[in-house]
């Protein structure tokens, strides 16, 4: 993962502590890499852990399969909301739900670029997190969103057909999950 050189100087991540972004890349590291399915990286310690481009490149499709049935979606996830977080604000995440999907999604599609991979962080920060902060929306309301996403896109019609990119698209949201709980709870401490 060093040679994707993540950008993590900038001002807006100039909060978050060196373990905040060791935990994000080991779970890219688990999920994005090549071997990451079989484990190959505890067998071999001098396996290249570069990101799969296989991987960026399934991403890359998710945005227009998802859109298909973003109506589908964004029901599956109130429904996942209310019924696993009784007392959760759920009508103010459906409220925000369009401009939070297309903001993972577009981040997913564009991580095919060297420089929005490497932007990753950043990202991140800015185009999720903040805007979630700025609605008063807690670390745990943020991942219960993302859980929700990941949860109803299990029940796409569209995405379960093509098979790679549903587990790409699981996989990225999985690391999103873990990198935007570490990324808002730092503010917390």
């Amino acid at each position: 993962m060093a040679n994707c050189k993540f950008e993590t100087g900038k001002k807006r991540l100039s909060h978050l502590p060196f373990h905040d972004f060791h935990v994000c890349v080991e779970q890219m590291i688990d999920q994005w890499t090549v071997g990451a399915e079989a484990g190959e990286q505890d067998q071999q310690p001098n396996v290249d852990t570069g990101v799969d481009r296989l991987f960026l490149h399934d991403l890359r499709d998710v945005r227009n399969v998802v859109e298909q049935d973003i109506d589908v979606l964004r029901s599956l996830a109130s429904i996942y909301l209310a019924s696993r977080f009784p007392d959760h604000s759920s009508s103010s995440l459906e409220a925000h739900f369009k401009q939070l999907n297309k903001t993972i999604l577009k981040m997913a599609e564009s991580l095919v670029h060297k420089t929005e991979l490497k932007d990753f962080f950043s990202d991140l920060e800015e185009k999720c997190i903040d805007p979630c902060r700025q609605w008063e929306y807690s670390p745990d309301q943020m991942c219960n969103f993302i859980s929700a996403m990941l949860e109803s896109c299990k029940h796409l019609e569209q995405l379960t057909k093509r098979r790679r990119t549903h587990l790409a698209y699981e996989k990225y949201l999985k690391t999103v999950h873990t990198c935007v709980y570490q990324f808002a709870s730092a503010r917390k401490r």
